[in-house]
C-alpha cells in the first residue's frame, strides 16, 4: 500500500512539473510575442542584453530575444522600424550579438579562428547560425582592455542567416573574452565597403567597420562583461 502511494505521489508530482514548465514556456512565448510587437520593450531589451546607457547613434533595436538559461541575441540595424513598429530586413549598419552557453570545445575553437589557427567558417555557423564569407581577410588583431580582451577578425564578402541575407560589405566578428566567464559572448558588426573594388591591400578602411579604431570604439559602448 505504501509503496502504491508513493507511486501515485511520484506521479502527481511529474504531472505538476510538466505543467509548471508548460505554463512557464507559455508566459515565456507571450512575452516574446509582446517583445516582439513593441520597438520600446525591444529596445530595453536590447539595452540590458548588452549592458549599455543606450543604442549607439543611429541604431534600432531590431531583435532581442531571450532563450533562458541557453542563449540572448540582441541584431541592432540602422534602418528604421514601420509604421507597425517593426523592422525588417536590414540597412547599411547592423550588429548582431550572441551570449551563449560554451559547448565542448568550443570557445578554444572560437579562439583559433580568431588567432587565425583556422579559418572554419562552418564553426560560425554553428556557433551563430550565420553563414559568413571568409575568402578575402582584411586584418586581425586583439584590444586589450581592463577588464576584458577583444579579439577580432574583418573580412570583405557576404553574410546572411538563412531568408535574412545582407548582402555584400565588411564583415567584423569580435569575441569579447571575460575573466571567469562561463558564456560566450561574440559580437559581428556588418557595413558597407567603402572602395569595393580596390584589392585589400590598397584600401582606406579608416572609420568603417574593419578600421581597429572604429572597432575599439563601437564595442566600448557594451559593457556585455558586466552581466
Amino acid at each position: 500500500m505504501f509503496i502504491g502511494v508513493g507511486c501515485l505521489l511520484a506521479v502527481f508530482a511529474l504531472i505538476a512539473v510538466v505543467v509548471a514548465i508548460g505554463a512557464w514556456g507559455f508566459s515565456q512565448i507571450r512575452q516574446l510575442e509582446r517583445t516582439m510587437e513593441d520597438p520600446v520593450a525591444r529596445t530595453e531589451l536590447a539595452i540590458e542584453f548588452l549592458a549599455t546607457d543606450e543604442l549607439p547613434e543611429g541604431y534600432n533595436a531590431r531583435v532581442a530575444i531571450s532563450i533562458p538559461f541557453l542563449m540572448e541575441t540582441v541584431v541592432l540595424t540602422d534602418k528604421e522600424a514601420d509604421e507597425d513598429g517593426q523592422i525588417r530586413g536590414f540597412g547599411e549598419r547592423s550588429f548582431i550579438y550572441f551570449k551563449m552557453l560554451s559547448v565542448g570545445k568550443q570557445e578554444q575553437e572560437l579562439r583559433d579562428f580568431f588567432e587565425g589557427r583556422t579559418n572554419d567558417s562552418q564553426l560560425l555557423r554553428r556557433s551563430s547560425g550565420l553563414t559568413v564569407d571568409t575568402d578575402e581577410l582584411i586584418d586581425r588583431g586583439v584590444i586589450e582592455e581592463e577588464t576584458r580582451t577583444l579579439r577580432w577578425a574583418a573580412y570583405r564578402g557576404e553574410i546572411d542567416r538563412g531568408s535574412s541575407e545582407l548582402g555584400e560589405g565588411l564583415t567584423t566578428m569580435v569575441m569579447f573574452e571575460c575573466p571567469g566567464a562561463e558564456r560566450v559572448r561574440m559580437g559581428i558588426w556588418f557595413g558597407p565597403d567603402p572602395f569595393p573594388d580596390a584589392p585589400v591591400g590598397e584600401a582606406d578602411f579608416t572609420g568603417s567597420v574593419a578600421d581597429p579604431s572604429a572597432i575599439q570604439s563601437f564595442m566600448a559602448a557594451f559593457d556585455v562583461c558586466s552581466r
